[in-house]
């Protein structure tokens, strides 16, 4: 009741999330146990509005703040942009995701707030950032939904030089048969340095990253798979390809929520480098409905084999 729209025409939707969680780690006979702010799906809050002005137009914005993965900082800006919306897609104008932002991570399970896919980068939780929380200042257009699928595209101002960021996207949703099933596909050309509190790479790369998520709805079953191929120009490192596996089962067991237990795997290949790290996890979460909660536990041991 305090938060008020700024006139009758303009709907408001206050939001957001807070996840923490306790970690363990070990290396060795290193180890160290420490609260963090989980990058898989990060504390926030933000605002949300539309309005119609005909039958068949609408627009809206978007401000969202999220806070570091580091201790006692202020909070930033993850999201403050417009959009219009017509029948022939959504414009949208302003700091916000790309259109292949979180490609590798697309799951019809409840299980991306643990463990979320191409998340690889050797730490419990930190997100990939080459597939995960790409956001600009950009202007991005998405198609209607057409038999379930929808295309994006969007382009970005430029870090240094003259090259502006880009990438395309199509994503698919939707139920047959008994089954559940979501996909999706996109390329990305990522100019130096990315936007994100995960990277500062002074580099142009070209990322190709896809995921897709089935599950049988009768049993619960469903399998999550996605890769990703990031290639580089210039800059350090080498050309790299991710794969990453997920399956499980997810049921309502005790009837306050949806339970889900699953196993994953994933590899990561680097041109010219002997080593070939591996991960290997194994989890749960359940969900609490009528608290808009999730509870997990997570397991994930990371090797960096030398072949």
């Amino acid at each position: 009741t305090s938060a008020r729209r700024g006139n009758r025409k303009m709907s408001l939707q206050v939001y957001g999330e807070v996840n923490k969680a306790v970690v363990h780690w070990s290396e060795g006979k290193d180890n160290e146990t420490r609260v963090i702010e989980n990058s898989m799906s990060s504390t926030r809050f933000g605002f949300m509005g539309e309005a119609k002005f005909s039958p068949q137009w609408k627009a809206g914005y978007r401000m969202e703040f999220g806070l570091d993965l580091a201790e006692d900082v202020v909070p930033f800006v993850r999201h403050s942009y417009w959009w219009i919306e017509a029948p022939a897609g959504r414009m949208s104008m302003g700091r916000t995701s790309m259109a292949a932002d979180n490609i590798g991570g697309i799951t019809v399970a409840s299980i991306d707030v643990a463990a979320k896919m191409l998340t690889v980068t050797g730490s419990m939780f930190e997100a990939g950032a080459m597939f995960h929380d790409i956001r600009r200042n950009i202007v991005r257009y998405d198609t209607p939904s057409m038999g379930g699928f929808i295309a994006s595209a969007s382009w970005a101002n430029p870090d240094t030089g003259d090259k502006h960021p880009y990438d395309v996207a199509i994503r698919y949703a939707g139920e047959f048969s008994g089954f559940r099933v979501a996909a999706g596909g996109g390329l990305s050309q990522q100019d130096h340095g990315l936007e994100t509190i995960n990277l500062a790479a002074e580099t142009r790369k070209r990322v190709i990253a896809g995921s897709a998520s089935m599950m049988h709805l009768e049993s619960g079953l469903f399998i999550n798979v996605a890769a990703g191929d990031l290639k580089e120009d210039t800059g350090f490192g080498g050309d790299a390809r991710v794969y990453h596996t997920q399956a499980g089962w997810q049921r309502n067991i005790f009837g306050v929520g949806s339970t889900a237990i699953f196993g994953e795997y994933a590899v990561t290949r680097t041109k010219g480098a002997d080593e070939k790290p591996n991960l290997l996890g194994a989890g749960i979460t359940q969900s609490i409905d009528a608290a808009a909660m999730d509870i997990y536990l997570n397991w994930r041991r990371f090797d960096n084999d030398v072949k």
